[in-house]
C-alpha cells in the first residue's frame, strides 16, 4: 500500500479462535472474538514470532493486524479460480479497516 510499515489482514480458522477464546475465557461469536482485542493481540504475537523465527527484515514483519471473519473465496470475488489472492479486491473491501490499523 505503500504506507510506513506493513499490516496482515488474516482470515483465521474458525476453531482455532473458538479455542482460542476458551483458554481466555471470551464468550462470543465468531465475527466478535475476530474483534476481541486479546485474541488479535495472541494472534499477532504468534505471527511476528514465525516471522522472526523465518529471519523476516524488520521491514517486513506487519506491526498491526486484523482478523476478519469472512473466509477469502473465489465464490465472494477475493480469490482467483487458481486460489490467487486479488489483493485489490481484498484492499477495496476491507478499506476502513486498513485505515483503522494505520491510524
Amino acid at each position: 500500500t505503500g504506507c510506513a510499515f506493513p499490516v496482515a489482514l488474516i482470515c483465521p480458522q474458525k476453531k482455532r479462535i473458538e479455542s482460542l477464546a476458551v483458554e481466555l475465557e471470551i464468550a462470543g461469536e465468531f465475527a466478535a472474538l475476530c474483534e476481541e482485542p486479546r485474541i488479535v493481540e495472541r494472534v499477532a504475537a504468534a505471527c511476528q514470532g514465525v516471522c522472526k523465527e523465518k529471519k523476516l527484515m524488520e521491514f517486513e514483519i506487519p506491526k498491526k493486524f486484523a482478523l476478519i471473519a469472512e473466509l477469502w473465496t473465489a465464490e465472494n470475488d477475493m480469490l482467483t479460480a487458481a486460489q490467487k489472492l486479488k489483493r485489490p479486491v481484498i484492499a477495496a473491501a476491507h478499506t476502513t479497516l486498513i485505515d483503522k490499523l494505520y491510524a
